[in-house]
């Protein structure tokens, strides 16, 4: 189904630029904005009001309150508000933290973070207090709302963010009957989180237990947090390869190459996004550059979702006046970029929060943004983009959690097609602030029925549906099972039948965490393990679990080589270490041409601009070391038409063929070489005096360096293939 040939490809992708998306702002009364001096907020497109149609509520800066959009079937009308809140308002989050059926209200805040019971048709009231949600007030942005300890409740992750970055993470049980218990501690969650603008929740390991990504702004480092199962995280950033230091603003999650494991997007400012690929829960590799969704550009907000129902996630990225949308071509091929090419001509503002929901009920997936606007430097408004793609089927889906919490928060969904499979998962809190509908869509392509859709509850129940037929919602409720068992740690008064998952105390442990735990981090002192607890350190090991000062390490070497190069240029690098070791490079704004394992590199520098060369050796008996890095300051090119009256490069730009002319005056050996701007050689041959014909008709259109190369001297000119 997903393996086309390179002709099929082509003929579907130029079909789908036919269709795309239609911007509805001003017809549904979306057109004003948020003003700020800092960061904006996000969307909840979730629906409020349990009509079956997808709502819209907008987090709102000081001068108003949150507002809230119904949806009426055609289009949405602005509510009364329903709170008066005019602090300035991050995320909003619509979650029935009871399981009472009514849609509770949770808002993160520059002032403080407040909680709303719904009392019945939308009469909220405020609860924060009485509830035990002992907010501080300092600046929040993020927040999630998952079941850590499968007891059928939704509990509350609350982070902060203070100006000298310094932040916390709060983690707050839900003790029912509206009553909430501060167990950071007891979590192992104690100093985590410094500057997080963003966090979402994931099942990476796909052990049944929802994690935490936390995307951290000013370089301190993301944080990926695992759910041990016994009411404690463990931080796992360094040992999967997750804890890369980067202006992060959000994050998103989702399987874009289908292989049944979660990989992540973390945005970013000028320094580049990240794409993290989940290596089956082991750990994560960049393909940001692989993938080719590598942006350089301030973005904020991103999501993975299926805009044309192909069957395959695509990207969409939110930022500073530009906006990116890549579609998914292939788990094997790099995301192309068709912002313009799907109706995104005009995006231009500057947007923070993005939240994906369906407002027709047509099966495919809408966009609605939150953009900013800063006195004296940018005037901007919200946006709604409709989806006007059409050829494609679709299977839509709604959870009834009964054991497990009423909106089945942190369920995750495999619908079967051919041997192919597609994951959705649902979760409260995604992207930059916002919130996607409830309802879970999936691509079916031009199939009319799927063969067969699991369901993993949050509490572990498994549901399947077979022989499904396409173009439908489907409604589903969890079989009420679980555990029945008072004296259980995961008892659920709600539940008619046991299935055996009930879990109890232990000698060390109550059922939220440790009894005695000094240090605070998670592990119960009676369980403590002595030893190193470096990932970069030689006898690292993931039993040990508290310091001892016996860590070792490899002795660090230097890396030899240009650190000035010219780009498209070919350059060697040596790092001094032992012979008989491995060497993993990893390099920004480059390719390594030759070498990579050994010490030993050859690489050629891309345009202008800074880069870097890192490596790691590996000894002989598996010692890793600290990673050492070489910083790159590529120079530019000296480029002309040009620079010698021998040589001539017509026509300038150019199309189907680029002339070559070298006068008889010019008498050296020469070999020309077409350079895409990533250092891919497009086109390579033997020149001689006279005219030269390079035929480009089958390249694709944009700009190219020319590189003459004599025994004696290079020449380069940039050239424009159209």
């Amino acid at each position: 189904m997903w393996r086309l040939t390179i002709a099929i490809l082509l003929i579907v992708t130029i079909e789908s630029w036919s269709q795309g998306f239609n911007e509805k702002t001003v017809e549904f009364g979306l057109d004003y904005e948020f003003t700020t001096v800092e960061y904006g907020g996000g969307i909840s497109f979730v629906d409020f009001d349990r009509d079956g149609l997808d709502d819209l509520t907008f987090a709102t800066d000081s001068t108003s309150t949150v507002r809230f959009h119904r949806n009426t079937g055609s289009g949405f009308e602005e509510l009364s508000p329903l709170i008066i809140d005019i602090s300035e308002v991050k995320q909003v989050l619509w979650i029935d933290y009871n399981n009472d059926g009514e849609l509770d209200l949770y808002l993160t805040s520059a002032g403080q973070n407040k909680l709303y019971k719904n009392a019945g048709d939308l009469n909220l009231e405020e609860i924060t207090s009485t509830s035990g949600l002992d907010e501080p007030v300092l600046i929040s942005y993020a927040a999630t709302w998952l079941d850590y300890d499968q007891d059928g409740l939704l509990d509350l992750v609350t982070t902060y963010r203070t100006e000298d970055e310094q932040g916390a993470v709060l983690l707050y049980r839900n003790q029912g009957n509206d009553r909430f218990e501060n167990l950071t501690n007891k979590a192992g969650l104690s100093g985590k989180g410094n500057s997080i603008l963003a966090m979402t929740s994931l099942d990476y390991d796909n052990d049944g237990w929802t994690d935490l990504f936390l995307a951290q702004d000013w370089e301190q480092g993301n944080q990926l947090l695992r759910n041990n199962g016994d009411g404690t995280f463990t931080d796992v950033s360094q040992v999967t390869n997750t804890d890369q230091k980067m202006n992060s603003m959000t994050a998103t999650i989702g399987d874009y190459n289908m292989d049944g494991w979660m990989d992540i997007y973390v945005t970013n400012t000028m320094d580049g996004n990240l794409l993290l690929r989940n290596n089956a829960g082991e750990n994560f590799s960049d393909v940001t550059e692989e993938m080719g969704v590598n942006i350089r550009n301030l973005t904020f907000g991103s999501s993975f979702f299926d805009a044309d129902n192909d069957g395959d996630l695509d990207l969409q990225v939110v930022g500073f006046r530009t906006n990116f949308m890549y579609e998914n071509r292939g788990p094997d091929l790099q995301f192309l970029r068709v912002d313009d090419i799907w109706g995104f001509v005009s995006d231009r503002d500057f947007n923070n929060g993005l939240a994906l929901g369906d407002h027709n009920g047509d099966g495919y997936l809408d966009l609605v943004r939150n953009s900013i606007s800063r006195a004296g430097f940018i005037s901007s408004s919200h946006t709604f983009w409709e989806n006007n793609f059409d050829s494609n089927n679709y299977l839509l889906v709604d959870l009834e959690g009964t054991a497990s919490n009423k909106d089945a928060v942190g369920s995750k969904l495999s619908l079967y097609i051919n041997g192919d499979r597609m994951i959705r998962r649902i979760a409260a809190g995604e992207s930059f602030g916002s919130q996607h509908s409830l309802t879970q869509s999936f691509g079916l392509g031009e199939n009319t029925t799927a063969d067969s859709l699991v369901v993993l509850w949050p509490n572990g129940n498994k549901s399947v549906v077979t022989d499904i037929s396409a173009n439908q919602r489907l409604h589903l409720v969890e079989l009420n099972i679980g555990c029945k068992d008072p004296l259980a740690c995961n008892f659920n008064p709600g539940v008619t039948s046991d299935n055996g998952s009930c879990r109890y105390p232990t000698q060390y442990m109550d059922c939220t965490g440790c009894l005695k735990d000094a240090d605070q981090d998670g592990v119960c002192d009676e369980l403590e393990v002595l030893g190193c607890t470096d990932p970069d350190a030689c006898n690292f090991s993931l039993d040990h679990t508290e310091e001892d000062g016996s860590c070792w390490y490899l002795a660090l070497a230097s890396i030899n080589g240009n650190a000035t190069p010219q780009p498209l240029q070919l350059e060697s690098y040596r790092y001094e270490g032992e012979e008989s070791s491995h060497y993993n490079w990893q390099i920004t704004n480059g390719s390594i041409v030759l070498g990579q394992g050994s010490n030993d590199i050859q690489v050629l520098w891309h345009e202008a601009n800074n880069g870097s060369l890192t490596v790691r050796e590996t000894s002989e008996d598996n010692c890793v070391s600290a990673p050492v890095t070489l910083n790159i300051e590529i120079t530019p090119l000296a480029l002309g038409n040009s620079p010698l009256a021998a040589i001539n490069i017509y026509p300038n730009p150019a199309s189907g063929t680029i002339n070559l002319g070298m006068a008889a005056t010019f008498h050296k050996v020469a070999e020309a070489h077409l350079f895409t701007v990533t250092g891919r050689i497009a086109l390579s041959q033997k020149v001689t005096t006279g005219l030269n014909q390079f035929d480009i008709g089958s390249l694709v259109p944009g700009q190219y360096i020319l590189r003459l190369i004599t025994s004696e001297e290079v020449h380069n000119w940039k050239v424009l293939i159209r």
